[in-house]
């Protein structure tokens, strides 16, 4: 749900213990409806190969260094 105060415009999903405003402390709160949906990550192929191949040439170059 998402949660918008009155008083200080504050937006958010969460409330304090008591119901009231965590940023100003006012009962004063309008209940929206549900909160956006955030669309799931994209997949990060092309990052995931190209760390694994720079940390692959990291550990040949290392081992080169060591081995001469």
């Amino acid at each position: 749900m998402s949660y918008h105060c009155r008083q200080c415009s504050y937006r958010g999903n969460r409330l304090d213990e008591r119901g009231y405003c965590p940023a100003c402390g006012s009962p004063d709160i309008h209940i929206g409806g549900r909160a956006a949906v955030k669309p799931p990550p994209k997949p990060r192929k092309r990052q995931l190969v190209l760390v694994i191949a720079l940390w692959v040439i990291f550990a040949g170059l290392l081992a080169y260094k060591l081995v001469s």
